[in-house]
């Protein structure tokens, strides 16, 4: 390679990793500029059609190590091995795109151009299942504010929003790269074939998006106070404990004082962590029992529901397991004695929250420090009610996985509610991205979202995937709304 030629590809490699940055929220466009998903595939495949097998594989490598690197910055200063682990798995992974997209290239030239797009989709797929099944970074997930093209994703998931920007990122490298400077306004009949199966597969995902929604049974509305409390994630023991809790209970007074009709209430993932039940049955431990008698007391002189997250344990055969779980309250009915409806998390995030293929990968639980807290995996969906309408409760990470809350929906859920923690990434960047995952989930379930969260992006997202409201990040406050259940 001439140093002329790998200046070249070094501008396409840069200009890919920070057309893929932009596009997502990040340190540049804190909720992201979507239109630089749409140009952020061209470098990357005019870059694999001007490398050898060899050279894609380093590309490749490089490629996914650092756009997966810039778009996870906010995990530096939470686990800096987490972030090098994850860009480093992001490397191999690209590494074999590339291998495979340039054998395509070289071997079945004429129809590489749709093959590549598709390799590069199934990959991105699979990342997202299994154990180790990692959401972020999915190029359709960049377009989360432009309601008209999402809406496809009832019926396609954000996986056709993802091959179509990849298939016009292939179609432009194809034409860019068949064509010398003095050429470039020119078009074979090749290429207006390929730039009409773009533009026909663009148009049947946003017809598809425009096809009629099915009419709701019954409409109903629910009545909701989300407490964002803006605590900080990294203080620990009793006094931190009842500080937060103090916390919890004036923005809730506040919020039941301006609103009185609320009918729920919910509190973010982990926002009280001592163990409530274990606390007050067993008593074991005066001052978390006071704190938990405390909390089951304010509860039960309310006049509506309460959703919270916290440590939750169970005994079971095997013996004692430890669940991040959401604890349903009604008043008068379970809260003294504590006997909450419970929902466990199932989907827990990889080395953080569980080691994924203990046996395989227990050695390097180490490497991701003293903050990871192993948990055990729930069993079971549970589908809550309050005022006759259904609700689940994915929890945090749970709602980036498209499969998991489609089941919660199919067992009988009208809404989610999201209970989430990102507070100790202290980045809107972060939250954003998060908060642009689970906005895919009420268009793919075709239910509002509602998403209570320790530091933000606390908000309301109705079935079409718009936002309709918004508290103030990083801001210790609370928001009202009225949900509608069941409208087109």
């Amino acid at each position: 390679m001439t140093a002329k030629s790998f200046l070249s590809s070094a501008i396409l490699f840069f200009l890919s990793v920070l057309f893929f940055s932009f596009a997502h929220p990040g340190f540049v466009f804190p909720s992201g500029f979507a239109l630089f998903g749409w140009f952020s595939y061209i470098p990357v495949f005019m870059l694999i059609r001007r490398s050898s097998v060899r050279s894609a594989i380093l590309w490749g490598a490089a490629y996914g190590f650092f756009r997966f690197f810039v778009l996870l910055f906010w995990l530096f200063g939470y686990n800096q091995a987490g972030l090098l682990g994850i860009s480093l798995a992001m490397a191999g992974e690209t590494a074999l795109i590339f291998l495979l997209c340039a054998f395509l290239q070289k071997e079945i030239p004429a129809f590489s151009w749709l093959l590549m797009p598709q390799v590069m989709l199934l990959f991105e797929f699979l990342r997202t299942t299994g154990e180790l099944g990692f959401s972020y970074g999915v190029i359709g997930y960049s377009q989360w504010q432009v309601i008209p093209l999402i809406a496809s994703a009832r019926f396609f998931g954000v996986w056709g929003i993802s091959f179509v920007i990849m298939l016009f990122g292939s179609v432009v490298a194809d034409w860019l790269f068949s064509h010398n400077v003095r050429q470039l306004r020119s078009f074979s009949l090749r290429d207006t074939k390929k730039v009409f199966f773009f533009i026909a597969i663009f148009f049947f995902l946003i017809l598809c998006g425009l096809f009629p929604r099915s009419a709701p049974e019954n409409k109903k509305s629910l009545s909701i106070a989300l407490i964002q409390p803006n605590s900080d994630p990294w203080k620990d023991g009793v006094d931190a404990y009842q500080d937060e809790l103090n916390e919890l209970i004036r923005l809730t007074d506040t919020a039941l004082k301006e609103h009185p009709e609320t009918q729920l209430v919910v509190w973010s993932e982990t926002a009280f962590v001592p163990d409530i039940v274990r606390h007050y049955t067993e008593r074991k431990d005066a001052s978390r029992y006071r704190l938990s008698k405390k909390l089951l007391s304010y509860i039960d002189k309310k006049n509506c529901g309460f959703v919270l997250g916290n440590n939750h344990q169970e005994r079971t055969a095997a013996g004692e397991n430890e669940y991040n779980s959401a604890l349903f309250f009604e008043p008068k009915k379970n809260v003294i004695p504590p006997r909450p409806v419970v929902y466990n998390k199932m989907r827990l995030v990889p080395f953080s929250e569980q080691i994924p293929y203990p046996r395989l990968l227990s050695p390097f639980a180490r490497l991701f420090g003293e903050d990871s807290h192993y948990w055990a995996r729930g069993e079971e969906l549970t589908v809550f009610e309050a005022d006759d309408i259904r609700f689940c409760t994915p929890i945090c990470f749970e709602d980036t996985f498209p499969q998991h809350v489609k089941k919660m929906r199919k067992a009988g859920a009208d809404l989610i509610v999201n209970l989430s923690n990102d507070s100790w990434s202290h980045s809107l960047a972060c939250q954003n991205q998060h908060l642009s995952m689970a906005v895919f989930r009420s268009v793919e379930n075709n239910v509002p979202t509602i998403r209570s969260t320790a530091s933000g992006q606390t908000c309301v997202i109705d079935s079409h995937g718009r936002i309709t409201a918004m508290a103030e990040p990083f801001t210790a406050t609370y928001l009202f709304a009225t949900v509608k259940i069941g409208e087109k």
